[in-house]
This record gives structure tokens, sequence and C-alpha cells, in this order.
């Protein structure tokens, strides 16, 4: 269970977000939404011990977030970026450098797999001997999208939840089969079950 206590982040020339609190359950979907700058982000970073709190605090099954913590708080978590750092590398690579970590060893994330998932998303099988540096944005993050069921995280992060009908049936499975999906958003157009506005 991850929960917010009246977190607030520091955003810069000493404004701070919007306090936020919630708790999110199993199975539940939660959507920051905000305009550019509110702090969406760095939410997520703090979450994984990424990101300093102002105020407040996050807990993670009742352990509280912060420098100690962070490390172990992080195997719990699936992280999907708003953009990946320009990086010579074929989307195959990066599917195989994800399936490499020594957390995810054990699950199936071969091209194979992957590809069953890509049909769900409608993504063309192609797109997996691309270079990254040739996708659009949103294509790449519906990539990494498409490796959290082979990861098997109860907690996942998204920034920036594509606006995509497909994408959202998608994650909201993921939610319907036990885990925790808070997203981000600057306009809020798909359902979720609990709403924060920065």
């Amino acid at each position: 269970m991850l929960e917010f206590k009246n977190v607030k982040m520091a955003l810069g020339h000493d404004r701070m977000s919007q306090p936020v609190s919630v708790i999110m359950e199993q199975g539940e979907m939660v959507c920051v939404c905000g305009a550019r700058g509110c702090g969406k982000s760095r939410l997520l970073m703090a979450v994984m011990g990424l990101a300093p709190v102002a105020d407040g605090f996050i807990t993670i099954d009742g352990e509280q977030v912060g420098t100690g913590s962070a490390s172990y708080l992080r195997r719990l978590i699936a992280y999907v970026p708003q953009r990946l750092p320009d990086n010579a590398m074929r989307v195959s690579e990066l599917c195989d450098t994800v399936s490499a970590l020594e957390i995810n060893r054990a699950s199936k994330t071969g091209k194979e797999a992957v590809l069953t998932q890509w049909q769900k998303l409608n993504l063309p099988p192609a797109l997996y001997d691309r270079m990254l540096s040739e996708l659009e944005v949103e294509q790449l993050q519906t990539i990494l999208i498409s490796l959290l069921p082979l990861t098997r995280r109860p907690i996942i992060l998204i920034d920036s939840l594509p606006d995509s009908e497909n994408v959202y049936r998608f994650v909201h499975e993921l939610a319907q089969n036990g885990a925790e999906v808070l997203y981000t958003c600057e306009h809020q157009s798909m359902p979720c079950d609990k709403l924060i506005k920065l």
C-alpha cells in the first residue's frame, strides 16, 4: 500500500507543490493531474526515494520512504519515465537490458513474451529492431509500458501516461490484476479511482 501524508515538493524559487494526501489500495489507479512544473514528476521521483520530500511523508506498506529504505522499496516499483536519455540503442537491446536486471531474472521477458504484450497495444513488431532515436516519445513510452506485466511489480509509476485508449485499457488491466498504478497527466481524460490535482 502506497500512502502520501501531506506531501509537499520543493519546486524552486521558494515555491512548493500543493499538499498530497492519499492512500492507494491494491488494484487502484490514481491520477496526478496538473500543469507543467507543478511537481508531478518530482512526486513520482520521491516515491522512489530519488527526490526529497519538503514536507510530509510517503510510506510503502507502512515503511517510510527515505534514504535508508529507498533502495529496498524500489524493488517493489516499476517506473516508466516521460523520456529516456538519448541513447544509440535498439528497442530489442532496451528489452534485453530490462530482462537482464537481476530483479527481473525470474520473469519471462524474451522477444516472444514482449511481442505478445505488443499485440494488446497494437504496436507493430517491426519496431523491435528500430533504434530508440527513431521512435516518437509516445511510442517509446508505450513500449516501456508493454514490459510492465513481465516485470510483475505491485506498484507502477507512469510519468505522463500516453493519451491512448489502448494504453489506458492495458494499464487498467494491470490494476485489475492487483497492481497499484500511479500516473501523471496534464489533462485528465481517462477514468481513475482517485484524482490528485496539483
